[in-house]
């Protein structure tokens, strides 16, 4: 501001004066026309209290009540303790209403009071017992703030209602109360927006635990279906294959029957020519001692002619005769399918 000052001081002032006058004479009309601007600015601010600085000038007009008196000169008390209040006295007022600027008891009185004092706020007052009523009005008339007072003790009532006049009525009445109401509202709104903020950050925090944990919980219920559904595939392969070894068995059981009637068929078959000749040899023996019988005795041999003849159609012997070779029951034995069954008599070696 005061470099703009100099130099709009060296463009209006000519060259030949600002030599004569001297550079030190140019920055003191700058700093003069600095002020200036500042005074006048200030002068067209509205409220004294603007500035943290400057006094604020109040009226504690005589409360009403048989206990006004007390509520009033603790008001008073507290208020000395702030350097930026000036408590205009009841004297100055009476005097000034007297030069004839209008009577303290009237919104016309106080208006012109106000103007010619510079008063910023008037406090009026009722207190009777236990009870108390404060009313901070502005210059206009108007009110600021009102305070309402139930002590419990008459003789609480003066602390209490001072107490809550100064935290009712202190950001009008003290200019740095009102700093420091503000600084405290800034405190206090930066301290609630970081709690919100951490609110919000903790909130974010348990919304991404929870949904960690629903998709953990989602992966194991997808994991014990996966396992669940490959358990019953496991159990529908292991039934498969149970069956399948059930029928190959039975397929194999029905096989081996079969195998086994084959090989006791071709045994037969084989057998057969020994068991026929081994049969008609003991029919013949046995017809022979017949008939040599029936010669002794004189007898016919019809029956042992009938034998003959029966003996010489082909016979078809079976395993249970006893018509089988060591050499096939040993073959048949090594068959796992065949077992050879146990023969009713020995054979009896051919003659």
């Amino acid at each position: 501001m005061i470099k703009a000052s100099v130099s709009l001081i060296d463009s209006l002032v000519p060259r030949s004066a600002a030599r004569a006058l001297g550079r030190a004479s140019i920055v003191t009309c700058a700093l003069a026309l600095v002020a200036g601007w500042s005074l006048s600015v200030f002068a067209q601010s509205p409220a004294p209290a603007a500035t943290a600085g400057a006094k604020h000038r109040v009226v504690i007009a005589q409360f009403q009540g048989s206990a006004g008196t007390r509520v009033r000169s603790e008001v008073l008390e507290r208020l000395a303790g702030y350097e930026d209040v000036e408590v205009v006295s009841l004297d100055d007022l009476e005097f000034a209403a007297k030069r004839g600027s209008g009577s303290p008891n009237t919104a016309e009185g106080r208006a012109k009071l106000s103007a010619e004092l510079g008063i910023a706020a008037w406090l009026d007052g009722r207190a009777d017992g236990t009870s108390a009523e404060l009313t901070l009005k502005g210059p206009d008339g108007e009110p600021m703030a009102e305070v309402e007072v139930d002590a419990d003790s008459a003789a609480q009532l003066p602390s209490q209602s001072s107490a809550r006049m100064w935290a009712a009525m202190g950001g009008y009445l003290s200019p740095s109360e009102t700093l420091r109401r503000r600084a405290e509202a800034e405190v206090l709104r930066a301290q609630k927006a970081a709690a919100a903020q951490a609110e919000r950050e903790r909130q974010q925090q348990a919304a991404e635990v929870e949904r960690a944990r629903a998709e953990r919980e989602a992966a194991v219920q997808r994991a014990q279906a996966r396992f669940a559904a490959e358990l019953q595939r496991a159990k529908a392969k292991v039934a498969a294959r149970a069956a399948e070894a059930e029928r190959q068995k039975r397929l194999a059981q029905q096989g081996g029957q079969q195998r086994s009637a084959q090989l006791l068929a071709a045994a037969q078959q084989e057998i057969a020519p020994v068991v026929g000749k081994t049969r008609r040899g003991r029919g013949a023996h046995k017809r022979g001692a017949e008939r040599a019988a029936a010669s002794r005795w004189g007898g016919r041999g019809d029956k042992a002619d009938k034998a003959d003849k029966a003996s010489s159609e082909p016979v078809t012997p079976t395993a249970a005769e006893g018509g089988v070779s060591p050499a096939t029951l040993r073959w048949l034995q090594q068959q796992k399918e065949y077992r050879a069954p146990v023969a009713s008599s020995s054979v009896p070696a051919a003659r």
